[in-house]
Formats: C-alpha cells, sequence, structure tokens
C-alpha cells in the first residue's frame, strides 16, 4: 500500500464515510443493471454483485436487504468501516453479503467467482484513487462480459462551490496537524465566515454539516472531479463502454435555457454531446453517475410491437407508485395515482389509460407477460391500438424494464 493509500485510510478510519443508516442509491438492483445489456448472464450460477468501496456498506446493505437471492460482497480498505457493516449484517439476519478488506489500488486478496462479477458498483471511490484509470482497468477485468459497471465519480462543475470552500480552508488550516486539529481549525473558520451576513449559503451549509461529511468534503487529502468529456477520457482508458447515464433525466436541457434555434440543434447531439453541453450551462448533476460494459457488449434493444406480447416485464425498482385513497362509509376511493422515478417529481397522469396502467402496476409484484397487462386494459374499454401506445408511453418513462429470461428462473 502507497503512502498516499495509506493516508485515505488512516482519514476514513478516524471518519467512517458516509454516516447514517443504509439507504438505497441508483442502480441497486442487480437484474435491472443487467437488462440493459444484450449480452445475457449464463444460467446455473448465483448472480453476484460486487460493491467496490463500501465503506461503512450503506448502499451495500440496502441492496443485500432488497435482493435476498443476490450474492454481495462489499470491500474496502477501512477496517473501522468494514467491522460496523459487518456487525450491521449480522444484526439483520443476512446471509447474502460478505465484506473483505481489499485495496482497490491493486485488488490484492478479491476473490474473483469464475466468469467475473456479474454487477460492480464503484460509487464515490474511483476519483480517490491515485490512479483512477488503472483502478478502472482492475474493475473491468474482474467484470463478467455480460457485465454491468455502476461508476459514480465527482463532477467538477456539480462541487464548483464545495471546492471553493475546500481551497479556502486548504489555505488557512495548519496541514502539519492531523486530521482531528486541522478539523478544529477548520470548524471555527467557517463559523466565523458564515456568520457574515454577506457569506454565500455554501458557507452556512459547511457549517451545518457534521464531521464526518466535513472531512470528506473539505480536508481530504485525494480528491479529483471530472467534467464530461474527462470522464469519457476515463471510460475509454479504463477499456469499457459507455451504456447509459444511471439517470438520463438529470442530462435533459432546460428548454428554458436555450432559445429555438439553439433548441433545435440540439435535437441532434449524441449523449456525450448533449451532456457536455448541460454541464457547460450548469444545469448537471452534483456527480456522474454512469452505466459501462464490456466493450463486446452493447445496450440492449427495446421490444418492438410484434414483440409486446411476448415479452415478460417487470415493474421499474427505482419506481415508487403513490396513491392517495380516501376511505368513506362502505367505500374505499382512490382519487390520484401516480409515479416516482428516482429522485424526480411525482408524475401524476390524468385519467384516462396511462393513469390505468398506473394503477394496475401499483399491485403488481411480480413479472408478467405484455399481453396480459393489455388485456387488462382492454377490458377498461381503452383501444387496443391506444393500449399498446400507452404501455409503450410507460416503457419510455421507465416504469417498466424487461428482464433477461435468465432471470425469470
Amino acid at each position: 500500500m502507497d503512502a498516499s493509500t495509506e493516508a485515505v485510510r488512516e482519514l476514513y478510519e478516524l471518519f467512517p464515510y458516509p454516516s447514517g443508516s443504509p439507504t438505497v442509491r441508483l442502480g441497486f438492483d442487480a437484474r435491472y443493471l443487467l437488462s440493459l445489456v444484450d449480452l445475457e448472464r449464463p444460467a446455473g450460477r448465483p448472480l453476484r454483485v460486487l460493491d467496490a468501496g463500501c465503506s461503512r456498506g450503506v448502499g451495500t446493505l440496502a441492496m443485500a436487504v432488497l435482493q435476498p437471492d443476490v450474492q454481495v460482497l462489499g470491500v474496502d480498505l477501512n477496517r473501522v468501516a468494514l467491522e460496523e457493516a459487518r456487525a450491521e449484517a449480522a444484526q439483520r439476519g443476512l446471509t447474502n453479503i460478505e465484506f473483505a478488506e481489499v485495496d482497490l489500488s491493486n485488488l490484492d486478496g478479491l476473490e474473483v467467482p469464475e466468469g467475473g462479477f456479474d454487477v460492480i458498483v464503484c460509487s464515490g471511490v474511483l476519483h480517490h484513487l491515485v490512479d483512477p484509470t488503472a483502478g478502472l482497468r482492475r474493475l473491468q477485468k474482474v467484470l463478467a462480459p455480460h457485465g454491468v459497471l455502476n461508476l459514480m465519480v465527482y463532477s467538477k462543475t456539480g462541487r464548483r462551490q464545495i471546492l471553493e470552500v475546500s481551497r479556502a480552508i486548504d489555505t488557512l488550516v495548519d496541514k502539519s496537524l492531523p486530521i482531528p486539529g486541522q478539523l478544529e481549525q477548520a470548524r471555527k473558520m467557517v463559523a466565523e465566515i458564515a456568520a457574515d451576513p454577506d457569506a454565500g449559503e455554501i458557507w452556512r451549509e459547511a457549517r451545518s454539516l457534521d464531521d464526518v461529511e466535513f472531512v470528506d468534503r473539505y480536508l481530504h487529502i485525494q480528491e479529483r472531479v471530472y467534467d464530461v468529456p474527462e470522464l469519457f477520457q476515463l471510460i475509454e482508458d479504463g477499456g469499457l463502454g459507455f451504456l447509459r447515464w444511471a439517470d438520463p433525466t438529470t442530462w435533459r436541457l432546460n428548454p428554458g435555457a436555450v432559445g429555438e434555434v439553439v433548441g433545435g440543434q440540439v435535437m441532434g447531439l449524441g449523449d456525450r454531446e448533449l451532456a457536455h453541453l448541460v454541464d457547460n450551462l450548469g444545469q448537471g448533476p452534483a456527480t456522474l453517475e454512469i452505466y459501462l460494459c464490456q466493450p463486446e457488449n452493447s445496450l440492449r434493444p427495446g421490444p418492438t410491437a410484434n414483440q409486446l406480447g411476448d415479452t415478460v416485464f417487470a415493474t421499474h425498482p427505482e419506481a415508487r407508485f403513490v396513491s392517495k385513497i380516501r376511505n368513506t362509509w362502505c367505500e374505499t376511493r382512490t382519487e390520484a395515482l401516480g409515479v416516482e422515478l428516482r429522485t424526480g417529481k411525482l408524475a401524476v397522469p390524468p385519467p384516462g389509460p396511462l393513469r390505468s396502467l398506473v394503477g394496475i402496476l401499483a399491485t403488481q409484484n411480480q413479472p408478467f407477460f405484455g399481453r396480459d397487462l393489455l388485456g387488462i386494459l382492454q377490458e377498461e374499454g381503452h383501444a387496443p391500438g391506444v393500449c399498446e401506445a400507452t404501455f409503450f408511453e410507460a416503457l419510455q418513462r421507465e416504469w417498466l424494464y424487461c428482464p433477461h429470461p435468465v432471470e425469470l428462473g
């Protein structure tokens, strides 16, 4: 272990990150991630997930809880955080999760299953390595040919204000002090600046953070940030291919930010070019989260109209169905139905076939054939062509997805 990596471990063992309880994050569902790619995983073996840089396991544990038949391995170099994660898993009685001490700068000690990991999650970790490109290459080598890698790194644009505070702290804090001493000095400095009525909101936010988050944001000793071109260069140098953004909606251009002429030109841009434009306009997300695959794999095409009836679908695991129900005398009335996808706003369709479909999906926790759902819509009086168009709209909105046949048992 090199000196820089050792220093990063020491920092995180003093302040295990992140604070808080297990939480569901983007890309937690392995079957959904694998549904995005054309190649199907071989049958007859468990579905295996690697959380590369799991720290306290707040995302790893949630992944294991929500997918009890998936084998999850969380690795990190933070021994304190790993012990916390193991204790939490034992308390919850989880038998499908393990934790191991592994340094991502070399992957020594990592037990790789035959054929590689089906899914790898590397969230908020790679940018803390001395050589992120080499780290990504190592993960590429242990990713299965059909596998998907969920990668998140910090955005240069999204962390602009955080970096401004960090540079100010870097200038004024005595870096020869151990981290707890630096934290004490930085806290006092931030409190004084935040007390000024003319100070920006970012300073008041910094003052309100707990110690763990404060250290991670402002006192980190090894960190890189990326813009969109730099991220795609990292992906290319790491030997992987682009699948899609984890949340494509965060890369949609705000119509109010451009005129009609520019808006027309935007229509012809690809994913990379559009994301670069959105990022340059300051409309991009705070982090860059992306789904990657091996070069021989690719994005799986969706079903055609002729395939719709015989295709198996499932509700999207990152969609939450919300209903407003009123109980009156001897009657229950559903007054509103909506869908929240990831961290987006609640979408409430008006009365009609799309709302009918939401009502069906809200109670559907098993895979189903497209023809079954189309049949229910038709029984409710909607014309066949309307039902088909409604189905495709739900797919486009990502309320549904198509698991690979191997995942259906």
